[in-house]
C-alpha cells in the first residue's frame, strides 16, 4: 500500500481502459448483430415458406415465433455472425503463419511481439473483410466457397463484392473532381495557396459548398 505500489497501480489502470473500452463496444456491437441477424435469418425463412406456398399469417407467426425464440440452426448463425463482426474468424494459413511469427518475438517477462503488435488478428480480419468487398475477392478461397454454396450465402457474397465496388467508384468519382480530399499537396505554398483561394482543406469532403472533415472516422 506504498504510494509507490499505488502510482503503479492507478498507471496500469490506465493502459488497461483502453482495451476495456474496446472490448465494451465490441460487446455491445455482438449484441446489435445478434438482434439483426436473428430478424433476418427469421424474415428469410418465412419469405422461403411463402414462396413454398405456405399461407402468409402462418409464416409470419413463425417468424415472430423464430425472433423470440430463434431454433439451433439460427442461433449458430447469430454465433458466426458476432465472431466476424469482432473480427475473429479463423486467420487461414497464411494469418496463422504471421501471427506465429508475432507470437515468437514474445518471452516470459517481455512481450515484446504483442507489444508491437496487440491486435494483429482484427487488423487481418479487418483487411480481409475490405477485400471481400472489392473484385478481387474472386481470388480468395473465403469468397469462392461462398459463391459455390449457392443460395443466400452466394447473394451475400456478390452482395458484398457489388456495393463495396459501387462505393470505391463513386467516392474516386468524388476524390477526382475535387469534392473529397485526402492529405494533399506535400508543397507548402501550394497548399497556403489552394487553402486561401478556395477554402480547400485536408480528408473533408465538401458538402452544401463547404468541407467537412471526415478525420477520425476510420476504424
Amino acid at each position: 500500500n506504498t504510494p509507490v505500489a499505488e502510482g503503479i497501480g492507478f498507471i496500469g489502470k490506465m493502459i488497461r481502459l483502453g482495451q476495456r473500452g474496446i472490448a465494451a463496444a465490441d460487446e455491445g456491437a455482438k449484441a446489435i448483430v445478434s438482434v439483426m441477424e436473428i430478424r433476418r435469418q427469421s424474415a428469410r425463412d418465412a419469405f422461403a415458406a411463402i414462396d413454398n406456398g405456405m399461407d402468409a399469417d402462418t409464416a409470419l407467426n413463425g417468424m415472430a415465433h423464430q425472433i423470440s425464440n430463434p431454433d439451433v440452426r439460427i442461433m449458430e448463425r447469430v454465433s458466426q455472425a458476432g465472431i466476424d463482426t469482432a473480427l475473429q474468424t479463423d486467420l487461414g494459413k497464411l494469418g496463422n503463419a504471421i501471427q506465429s511469427v508475432r507470437n515468437n518475438l514474445d518471452f516470459k517477462y517481455a512481450p515484446i511481439g504483442t507489444m508491437l503488435v496487440p491486435y494483429i488478428k482484427s487488423v487481418i480480419n479487418m483487411e480481409k473483410q475490405i477485400l471481400a468487398r472489392t473484385p478481387l475477392a474472386l481470388f480468395t478461397p473465403g469468397a469462392l466457397t461462398e459463391l459455390a454454396a449457392g443460395g443466400a450465402r452466394r447473394q451475400m457474397a456478390l452482395g458484398k463484392m457489388s456495393y463495396g465496388t459501387a462505393l470505391m467508384g463513386y467516392f474516386s468519382t468524388l476524390a477526382m473532381d475535387g469534392t473529397c480530399t485526402g492529405a494533399g499537396p506535400t508543397n507548402p505554398e501550394y497548399r497556403k495557396f489552394l487553402q486561401e483561394t478556395t477554402g480547400w482543406q485536408p480528408f473533408s469532403c465538401k458538402v452544401f459548398g463547404k468541407y467537412r472533415s471526415y478525420a477520425g472516422l476510420e476504424p
